[in-house]
């Protein structure tokens, strides 16, 4: 871990860090403005936008993803099987869910 400059309080954290493939991370909410939204997503060895969502850059060479892909459909019901959100059902707005 000191090779990454990685600094651990806990050794149990360095178990549990040994299984993970994917980190969300959110500095401060100085840029997101306490709201973490996905921007791109990455399955079958791909990169797709999100169309409305994703910045627009010239270099950028991504395809929006298709829901009918059977790989986006696995993505959708894994990220719904490890999740624990729940929305307030007396919000209107879902940003401020």
């Amino acid at each position: 871990m000191l090779k990454f400059d990685v600094l651990v309080n806990n050794l149990e954290i360095i178990e549990t860090l040994g299984a993970v493939t994917v980190i969300c991370s959110d500095k401060t909410g100085t840029l997101t403005c306490n709201r973490m939204s996905v921007s791109h997503l990455v399955y079958d060895n791909r990169i797709s936008i999100i169309p409305g969502v994703t910045p627009n850059l010239a270099e950028d060479t991504f395809q929006p993803f298709e829901k009918s892909d059977p790989h986006f459909q696995e993505l959708v019901k894994i990220a719904c099987l490890n999740t624990e959100a729940v929305f307030l059902s007396f919000e209107e707005d879902v940003l401020k869910r």
